[in-house]
């Protein structure tokens, strides 16, 4: 939908290319009908217009970084780039990232007890070779989160409580 009107280019590295274009995040704000969701409800247009508010909040928080529109195809270049990324809504992916910065999560077992609590498990949690690789990352991100001191993020209940920030 974005595409069309011209407010974002894809990238073009799925074809060989090499073109990353960035975005204009004030063009795609202000691109209303886009943040509507979709017009006909087939079940799913509840979850699409929070998956859309997750993305608005984003793009929100980071409209002063260089951004850009593609596939996270592109951004993979080896098998243990999944570890990098944070993923801000936990509906759609639960990351290690997430676990460390959003939930404050800081040992293994705090991880276990979380996955094995959820409806559905991440290929990460499943895969006994990016679990392994997911335990030897913890350490690090865990480092890197209490060093910087990264806040949860909005809307996400402070670890423990159940409860939002400043709630």
């Amino acid at each position: 939908m974005l595409e069309r009107p011209g407010v974002v280019q894809a990238d073009d590295l799925a074809d060989g290319g090499t073109s990353i274009p960035l975005m204009a995040v004030e063009g795609v704000l202000a691109a209303e009908g886009y943040w509507q969701g979709p017009a006909q409800d087939d079940g799913d247009r509840s979850r699409v217009v929070a998956q859309l508010q997750v993305a608005r909040g984003f793009l929100l928080a980071h409209r002063d970084h260089r951004l850009s529109f593609g596939g996270t195809r592109r951004l993979h270049l080896t098998e243990s780039d999944w570890l990098n990324w944070l993923c801000e809504d936990p509906r759609f992916q639960v990351t290690l990232r997430f676990l460390v910065e959003r939930l404050r999560i800081r040992t293994w077992a705090q991880v276990r007890d979380h996955m094995e609590q959820q409806r559905s498990s991440e290929f990460w949690w499943e895969m006994p070779s990016e679990r392994q690789a997911a335990r030897r990352a913890l350490d690090a991100l865990v480092t890197a989160a209490t060093a910087s001191r990264v806040p949860p993020g909005p809307d996400l209940p402070e670890p423990g409580t159940g409860t939002p920030p400043g709630s």
